[in-house]
């Protein structure tokens, strides 16, 4: 008579698989703490920008992606590239720029709402009206970097060969892309009626 396998015989299984092979465990334990430690830089980070960490998680996925298309892209694509280490820390570098934009305008925002000033209703239009521009721009700036990952994946998606792909993108990227139109376009009339009110 055959024994019944239980599912917490796999998980017991699985257990002392990583436990009774020390390198397994090791290494399985520094790729935890490894995980860990990133997500909390993120959690951190997004809390001092004043972002969703939904959107730190989809900027590192796709920067991880883009890099890992981009290099599939030279080393097996049409095109092969020899290693550029110009083009390979541009992705790091812009990244870091990136943030340190959001980080001024998240200080600029933070400046503007605690700003100590009289009670009056027209300074504090003035001051409502720049942080809503303040808030627009970096809202623009989190869409643009989306869409500019989102077509450089596209990118090397075309010169990979997979057109599966790439038509999921620009399912992805037609809306943001009407989206950041629409923004811009806000943007452009709420500065012509501060324009038009001075």
């Amino acid at each position: 008579m055959e024994e019944k396998i239980e599912p917490i015989n796999y998980v017991n299984y699985f257990i002392h698989t990583i436990i009774d092979k020390s390198l397994l465990f090791m290494s399985s334990t520094i790729i935890a703490s490894i995980i860990t430690f990133i997500i909390s830089i993120f959690t951190k980070l997004s809390n001092i920008l004043a972002i969703n960490i939904i959107f730190a998680y989809i900027f590192i996925a796709l920067a991880i992606a883009d890099i890992i298309t981009g290099i599939l892209k030279n080393r097996i694509g049409k095109n092969k590239q020899d290693f550029s280490s110009s083009k390979f820390f541009k992705k790091p570098l812009l990244i870091m720029f990136f943030i340190f934009i959001v980080w001024i305008l998240q200080g600029m925002i933070s400046g503007l709402n605690e700003y100590p000033h009289i009670e009056n209703s027209i300074f504090e239009s003035i001051l409502s009206s720049g942080i809503f521009l303040i808030e627009s721009l970096k809202l623009g700036l989190i869409i643009f970097y989306i869409i500019y990952e989102l077509t450089s994946l596209r990118e090397n998606f075309l010169k990979l060969g997979l057109k599966d792909f790439v038509k999921i993108i620009d399912f992805i990227i037609i809306p943001l892309q009407k989206f950041s139109n629409y923004i811009t376009k806000k943007f452009d009339k709420v500065v012509e009626d501060d324009e038009i009110q001075k």
